[in-house]
């Protein structure tokens, strides 16, 4: 009992330190995915979910967060995450199935719900595109909520875009704020089509 009030108070405290708001969240989608007329979906799809979670918590095929991330620009560097930081990132990673995207994330864009596409998908992807392509554009994207640590200076973010049956490409990255823009610095996984 100890130990669960000790673990609860742990996560409410480290989500205090780490509260991040949804206008810093769009500010940072916005500075990140900078095409105009986005198509996007209202929320992540549990596979791509799946993936962030594997991504940061099992070693393996992904490197483990305990042993450290290596960064892009300096691979001899890795970034390591405090106990606390692991807690709230696995938190935040967990509370994505609930976050859904407003309608008017971006200027002129098109939100579709995902189960909208699951249905367009769903029986046959060649027409599923014809479909997509004749009602909604040519690219369609899907991101997660940033999420912030290190006083809103180093973000963990994944984003995909598919634009046809072999076309796309999704990465789950950390990004650290260098001279006020965010780069990408260490890939935790990323596929491409």
């Amino acid at each position: 009992m100890k130990s669960i009030i000790t673990l609860l108070l742990s996560v409410f405290i480290v989500n205090s330190n780490f509260a991040q708001t949804d206008i810093v969240s769009q500010r940072f989608i916005k500075s990140v995915i900078t095409e105009k007329g986005v198509v996007y979906t209202d929320s992540l799809d549990k596979y791509e979910m799946n993936n962030m979670i594997m991504a940061f918590n099992q070693e393996g095929r992904y490197k483990n967060a305990s042993k450290g991330f290596k960064r892009i620009d300096t691979p001899s560097i890795q970034i390591v995450f405090t106990g606390e930081e692991k807690a709230y990132i696995n938190l935040e990673l967990y509370n994505l199935k609930f976050h859904e995207w407003d309608k008017n994330l971006f200027e002129n864009s098109t939100r579709i719900p995902v189960d909208t596409v699951s249905k367009i998908f769903s029986d046959n992807r060649k027409y599923g595109w014809l479909y997509f392509y004749n009602h909604y554009g040519n690219k369609l994207y899907s991101f997660s909520k940033p999420i912030f640590l290190r006083n809103g200076t180093m973000c963990l973010f994944y984003s995909d875009y598919s634009c046809g049956g072999t076309c796309g490409e999704g990465n789950f990255y950390i990004y650290l704020k260098i001279d006020g823009e965010w780069k990408p610095i260490c890939r935790l996984f990323g596929w491409i089509s």
